[in-house]
């Protein structure tokens, strides 16, 4: 697509992190998540999907211990060994587990929601083994393959899912340690069609957001769950937030969304008149206090002798300066 276009997905100001947080859970990836987020408001879903031994492509962000350990999902050796059927077997936190397949069979029942895929940093090969995996549970569905948006870590990852299925909408996510080359990044988005890039919240500046955008990109800021921080995210210029738990069933229209931005802008400038205001009202003070200490060491320095002054009227002198608005 061109890349002054922005993805129908971005439309959402909302991006409901691996299909959405649950009972205060994340990183579920389970049918009643995603059943939750549906009814909390979500229409822009990121999922996670991995690939097991025997070329099921399933919904999850891994298997390893620390992952099972993250979704409350009991953890054996013979993990190393994942198959489908024995992924599908597992529960996390109690709920139901998913595959690409039960993935399609919600897209066709939600025709108007948009996914985005993420595959995790893979290399050409394998990024290739998943998406024809992946091509295979959607049916070969255009429809459904064009309400995804894939996103991809590398440009081999690129190529490698590219050279399976040209995917209409892709995303470059910009790793943390990587963020210094992110002006190679950008150019290879734009010399490769990539619509958008995801970045972490904790990076976001307004130089940032500002070099991405004003190369066409759309950008999509992760993982966001306080109302205020997507608020200034999207003043700042973000499209999309990433997010586990703003809820969004009593959620702003597009206009009020606008209208929240403004009025978060406003308080803003409010805040920083105020801190503006102290920052003055601290500098005078010191202005004073230096002003008295130049004064004093004046008056020592134009005693040619030593004079007892009664300290009655040392008391004096030292309230007269004490007063305010007094030049000293």
């Amino acid at each position: 697509m061109e890349n002054n276009q922005i993805a129908p997905m971005y439309e959402n100001r909302y991006l409901a992190h691996a299909m959405g947080g649950f009972h205060g859970h994340r990183y579920l990836n389970a049918e009643e998540a995603l059943d939750n987020a549906i009814t909390c408001g979500y229409r822009y879903f990121e999922v996670d999907l991995s690939l097991t031994e025997d070329g099921a492509v399933v919904c999850t962000h891994g298997w390893s211990r620390k992952d099972c350990k993250k979704v409350g999902m009991l953890y054996h050796s013979d993990f190393s060994h994942m198959t489908g059927e024995k992924f599908l077997a597992q529960k996390v936190f109690g709920m139901r587990t998913m595959d690409a397949r039960a993935l399609y069979a919600r897209m066709k029942a939600h025709p108007d929601f948009y996914w985005e895929l993420d595959l995790h940093n893979l290399s050409r090969e394998k990024a290739a083994l998943i998406t024809e995996r992946i091509v295979e549970a959607f049916e070969h569905d255009e429809n459904a393959l064009d309400h995804c948006l894939v996103q991809v870590e590398s440009k081999d990852m690129y190529r490698g899912i590219h050279s399976v299925y040209p995917f209409r909408y892709y995303q470059f996510h910009v790793m943390k340690h990587l963020i210094a080359r992110l002006d190679e990044f950008i150019l290879f988005c734009l010399e490769n069609g990539i619509c958008a890039m995801a970045v972490n919240e904790s990076l976001m500046n307004r130089e940032t957001v500002s070099k991405i955008r004003d190369a066409g990109l759309a950008l999509l800021a992760f993982t966001v769950d306080s109302k205020e921080r997507a608020l200034e995210l999207f003043e700042l210029g973000v499209n999309t937030v990433c997010t586990n738990f703003i809820d969004l069933s009593q959620d702003a229209t597009e206009e009020e969304t606008q209208r929240e931005i403004a009025e978060f802008r406003e308080q803003q400038k409010e805040i920083n008149r105020l801190e503006k205001s102290e920052k003055e009202k601290v500098k005078e003070e010191e202005h004073r206090k230096n002003q008295k200490k130049k004064l004093l060491t004046k008056i020592v320095k134009n005693l040619k002798q030593p004079v007892q002054i009664p300290g009655k009227c040392i008391k004096l002198v030292r309230k007269k300066l004490e007063k305010p608005g007094i030049e000293q």
